[in-house]
């Protein structure tokens, strides 16, 4: 893995990470990997709430309560007036 990743410019961490992601050691097959990285980065993609339904009802409820509201007023900068 670190003759790999130091040809290719890149961590050993990421590297190994590919191969586990991608079958391990024994299964790993570029040509598979790579469709599969092109298959995911098809666009147009559903946005993470319509594909996520706890979140998605997490989010109305914070909505609903103003939750968000509330938040963003913290995270807002202060003006000097």
């Amino acid at each position: 893995m670190r003759a790999i990743a130091a040809r290719l410019d890149r961590a050993t961490s990421t590297v190994s990470r590919e191969v586990e992601r991608n079958g391990g050691r024994q299964d790993y097959r570029a040509t598979k990997a790579d469709e599969k990285a092109w298959e995911g980065a098809r666009r147009p993609k559903r946005c993470l709430l319509a594909r996520n339904d706890p979140l998605r009802d997490v989010v109305a409820r914070k909505l609903e309560g103003g939750l968000v509201a509330r938040a963003d007023l913290r995270l807002a900068p202060k003006t000097l007036s």
